[in-house]
């Protein structure tokens, strides 16, 4: 932090500060959502999220971004829970993916297992939401070796 800044930021008062924040999120997640769709080299990996976010209710970008109200954050952690349940991905992977940390990942995985006890509801929905996962994942594999055959066939 520059000394200008710091000594702009001092003169302010903490509502303006906030609108200053709110202002820096904004512009900050503007830049990481155009960039987003450049991380995800898989083009399986976006189909998955988005049929994912589909089943969910929610918008297909939702898993990517980094705002944090209670929606977002609930599908978020049954989105990472999910994926490592069902692919057994390295948290780092599923982080890089999904445009987190795999500290994120973890809590996430935390997170979800403590729902076991204090939130059924939520834990039976994540379970489910894994075996959609697991059952998208299958078809896409069943798709995928009957391309691979045809291709074989036809060769």
């Amino acid at each position: 932090m520059t000394p200008y800044l710091k000594r702009y930021l001092n003169k302010k008062n903490s509502t303006q500060l906030l609108v200053i924040r709110n202002e820096i999120d904004r512009l900050l997640n503007q830049k990481s959502s155009a960039s987003l769709k450049l991380k995800l080299k898989n083009k399986h990996q976006s189909f998955v999220l988005e049929k994912m976010a589909k089943a969910w209710g929610i918008e297909a970008e939702a898993a990517l971004t980094k705002k944090r109200n209670a929606d977002l954050m609930q599908y978020k952690h049954a989105v990472r829970y999910a994926l490592r349940n069902v692919t057994n991905m390295p948290f780092q992977k599923i982080g890089k993916m999904l445009n987190c940390d795999h500290a994120s990942v973890v809590h996430s995985i935390y997170f979800v297992e403590d729902c076991a006890l204090t939130n059924t509801a939520y834990f039976k929905k994540c379970e489910d939401f894994s075996e959609f996962l697991r059952n998208l994942l299958a078809k896409l594999n069943f798709e995928e070796g009957q391309k691979e055959l045809i291709e074989n066939l036809t060769n």
